[in-house]
């Protein structure tokens, strides 16, 4: 779908199509967005996150899910220097924080994860990360491109396949992604990989009318190992697992608990927050509360609608 505004797209959808509880939240969500854009950049977490729980709550209450009203999320502080590693953020069994982490199927739900690492898994904010902290980090996503779904001609299954870029043609790119069921595609013309396993296609017959299903099952075996980043031509990641600080929750789960704790320390612990951005974490910091909200409303947004959204190209 191209449209000038995520906004008023999945409005006039949950106008047509869902409840009124989850209209009203989404355009609770949309205030809180536009007063964070009057806001300087250690203020605005106070409103993005409350633009982040009315996004979650029209996700949750447009696809039917249960949920408890709490946050399901608490930061603290660990003693010692000031830290994005001793910022802590626990996830706690139930609230909305749990329930988009039920509805994302992220196979860790509860937990206490440092700031630092929480960060180190977005795909958006991963090249401010290891320029910022360039000794302590490994590169966690393999840009992608062309990614596509392939079907036999002359057999009954299909296969997904994507093209890596030319500085990344190498075995070591490989070894990275076959501990998560990717390897070369020798079909393919240029420096492709695919996922190893298949899925069910059939040409004709009775077996044909459940194949948008069996495709559908196929995606969720691999999708949490892919991550996008959202702007004017979308960018596709392959996450790669085996490393130290790995996190297997969904962008959006990590995002709406670290936002959580900045909207902590900017209501109760300014004068902290203040001290993060006068360290070597304040370009990083900065980065990801101007790119949080973009990132998050298009995947809810997305979500919502079950449409991909994306702004029409404009040319001079």
């Amino acid at each position: 779908v191209l449209a000038s505004s995520h906004w008023d797209f999945v409005e006039l959808f949950l106008k047509r199509e869902s409840t009124d509880d989850s209209l009203f939240y989404w355009r609770q969500a949309k205030a809180f967005y536009e007063a964070a854009l009057n806001l300087p950049t250690e203020s605005s977490p106070l409103t993005l996150y409350y633009c982040f729980l009315n996004a979650g709550k029209a996700l949750l209450e447009c696809k039917g899910q249960l949920y408890s009203k709490r946050h399901g999320v608490s930061g603290d502080s660990n003693a010692g220097n000031k830290n994005l590693k001793n910022e802590i953020i626990s996830y706690k069994s139930s609230g909305i924080a749990s329930a988009l982490g039920r509805y994302f199927q992220d196979d860790v739900i509860e937990g206490n994860f440092s700031m630092w690492a929480l960060l180190y898994n977005l795909a958006f904010v991963h090249r401010a990360f290891n320029l910022s902290y360039p000794t302590e980090s490994i590169e966690l996503f393999t840009p992608i491109k062309n990614l596509r779904f392939v079907l036999s001609d002359f057999q009954h299954y299909g296969w997904f396949v994507a093209e890596t870029y030319k500085s990344y043609e190498s075995k070591h790119t490989l070894n990275k992604l076959s501990g998560i069921g990717f390897r070369t595609d020798g079909q393919q013309e240029k420096f492709a990989i695919r996922f190893e396993k298949k899925f069910k296609w059939y040409h004709q017959g009775v077996k044909k009318d459940n194949n948008l299903k069996r495709l559908s099952n196929y995606q969720d075996k691999f999708r949490k190992h892919l991550a996008y980043i959202y702007g004017d031509h979308t960018l596709w990641y392959i996450k790669r697992t085996g490393v130290n600080n790995l996190i297997n929750k969904h962008p959006v789960t990590i995002i709406f608990g670290l936002m959580h704790r900045l909207s902590e320390l900017a209501r109760y612990e300014p004068l902290t927050l203040n001290g993060h951005f006068k360290l070597r974490q304040n370009w990083l910091l900065t980065e990801f509360i101007n790119g949080a909200a973009d990132q998050f409303i298009d995947m809810i947004g997305c979500e919502i609608t079950n449409s991909n959204i994306m702004r029409p190209s404009i040319r001079k």
